[in-house]
């Protein structure tokens, strides 16, 4: 997810291109205070990229990464919701 429009309807567009299919872009409303949700599990990068959060991109998006009880992986679902920054087609190419 992403609060940048253009963002979200590119990334639509690349997402149907490669699988097919129309782009859609769903617009979610959500409270203020949703950090205060009872038994909300939240990973917080912040808004900078950093050297974790990168790992945690990578490790993400690797479809071999096997260590996933790694706290800089999602892959078991240990976090309801995950902010920081988006990886666009820039920080693609870095990670390669």
């Amino acid at each position: 997810m992403t609060d940048i429009k253009e963002q979200a309807e590119k990334m639509a567009l690349r997402v149907a291109r490669i699988y097919g299919g129309n782009p859609v872009v769903n617009i979610f409303e959500i409270d203020d205070d949703f950090k205060n949700v009872p038994n909300i599990k939240i990973k917080d990068f912040g808004e900078q990229t950093t050297e974790e959060w990168a790992k945690f991109v990578m490790n993400n998006r690797d479809r071999t990464f096997a260590d996933i009880h790694n706290v800089l992986c999602n892959m078991d679902n240990k976090y309801d919701i995950v902010i920081g920054p988006v990886a666009d087609d820039n920080m693609a190419l870095l990670f390669r």
